[in-house]
């Protein structure tokens, strides 16, 4: 059986994340609180036990001053004992059917292309992921780091940090709010960079785990903000890593960094009519480098 929201499912949501998704529990409780929305979950049930569950979230999707409503694949996840058996596809094919009511494109990023490739998906641009010894970064005396406090306004820093992609999915300041709480509670750390007049410049989002830190998050300005960065975390971590677009270049700044690909992000046009009349014919839409920004 699928259904099309998890309303009234909450509790056995929570079991399943539980037994199924291999996150610490402050993690899962807090995405339970900030990022579980019942109404945009999709759930494949059998023996009245959870098998399946992916979760969308509607986004606006803004491209050369023109805005849409898009959909945007934020969770899936299969119960181990049940995976390559077809029950995802299943799940999928539902909702991409709702999906084709409702929105003009379905987005997902995802190392495991395969199930969204079968359902018209294709792949729009990869991410990689940088390596970089905390040895090989120069070591700044002057520190321009601030622990992030919650009475600080990180949303103007946001929204000047998009304004200069031509596409991007741009997150409300609701929503940008809320993913701050999750991550917040989901133990991990946020810290602010500055210039010499101390104005920000930049924020990171990083946890810190086995001597690595992992940036989950990165808006910066400028360069100074990412060296700073990279300056203050040399000294608690022995390697750090981001993901990025495939467009990044940080060999610039650090000639030394290695990198490998990690995920694709892959594409739905969901009503090619809608979509042809929505964006005009010569509109770039694609090759864009600001497709990082999207997910």
């Amino acid at each position: 059986m699928i259904l099309q929201n998890a309303l009234g499912k909450e509790k056995q949501v929570l079991f399943f994340l539980k037994s199924a998704w291999h996150a610490p529990y402050y993690q899962i409780e807090a995405w339970i609180k900030y990022k579980f929305n019942p109404e945009d979950m999709f759930l494949l049930i059998e023996n009245d036990q959870i098998i399946s569950i992916l979760q969308a979230a509607k986004r606006v999707f803004s491209i050369q001053n023109k805005d849409c409503l898009v959909s945007v694949v934020e969770f899936a996840l299969t119960d181990p004992e049940y995976r390559n058996h077809g029950y995802f596809k299943k799940l999928l094919e539902a909702y991409i059917k709702k999906c084709e009511c409702n929105e003009l494109l379905s987005l997902v990023k995802t190392s495991i292309p395969k199930p969204f490739l079968q359902q018209d998906f294709w792949m729009q641009s990869v991410t990689k992921v940088y390596t970089l010894s905390s040895e090989k970064v120069t070591y700044l005396p002057i520190s321009r780091v601030r622990k992030y406090r919650p009475a600080f306004d990180l949303y103007p820093l946001y929204e000047t940090f998009l304004s200069h992609f031509d596409s991007s999915i741009h997150l409300s300041r609701q929503e940008f709010e809320n993913d701050l709480a999750y991550y917040a509670h989901a133990k991990r750390n946020v810290i602010l960079m500055y210039n010499k007049s101390y104005e920000p410049e930049g924020f990171a989002i990083y946890a810190l785990h086995e001597n690595k830190a992992r940036i989950e998050v990165l808006v910066y300005l400028n360069s100074n903000a990412i060296e700073s960065l990279f300056s203050s975390l040399s000294l608690i971590c022995d390697t750090i890593l981001i993901e990025t677009s495939q467009f990044e270049v940080l060999e610039k700044l650090y000639p030394s960094i290695r990198s490998y690909e990690k995920n694709e992000i892959l594409l739905r046009i969901n009503n090619k009519k809608l979509f042809e009349h929505w964006l005009p014919v010569n509109a770039d839409l694609f090759g864009h480098p600001s497709w990082d920004q999207l997910l």
